[in-house]
């Protein structure tokens, strides 16, 4: 039973314990979303630059509360577009791999660059993203109906 949905910004965390879902709007920026297999807890950052020290904080949280290793962590990146062509989207996702592949936490799913803005709404507890593409929508201001459901927890 979900507890909450929270709505984060750029530079904003969620780490819990709790089953909350967060939803975040993306364009060039990124959302790391880390869980557990076992479904102990779960967090997500929201980053559109400097994402290095943010990463490294939500990692260190969710380790010493879920008393786990990092490497125990799953990780699910999701964002960087290219609708300004600026090359932030790129360096943004670069970031995250560097540090998620340094730490030995696998990225299972991947859903980053292109030239469309998406919208995610993540449970920290399963693992669960969904992820519906906001650019050239004929509805300007509704999301799309064309959602992408990403599940791979085996």
């Amino acid at each position: 039973m979900i507890s909450e949905r929270v709505n984060i910004k750029p530079t904003e965390i969620v780490s819990t314990l709790k089953p909350v879902l967060v939803s975040a709007e993306l364009d060039s920026s990124i959302c790391v979303c880390l869980f557990t297999e076992d479904g102990r807890g779960g967090g997500v950052l929201h980053y559109s630059k400097n994402g290095e020290p943010l990463i490294h904080k939500l990692i260190g949280d969710l380790c010493k509360h879920l008393g786990v290793l990092s490497k125990q962590l799953k990780a699910k990146i999701v964002g960087g577009s290219n609708t300004l062509d600026t090359g932030a989207g790129r360096a943004n996702v670069e970031t995250a791999k560097k540090i998620l592949g340094r730490l030995q936490i696998p990225i299972v799913t991947e859903d980053t660059g292109g030239s469309s803005d998406r919208e995610i709404i993540f449970n920290v507890l399963t693992g669960r993203l969904q992820v519906a593409y906001l650019s050239n929508n004929p509805r300007p201001g509704v999301v799309t109906l064309d959602v992408s459901m990403k599940s791979e927890r085996k």
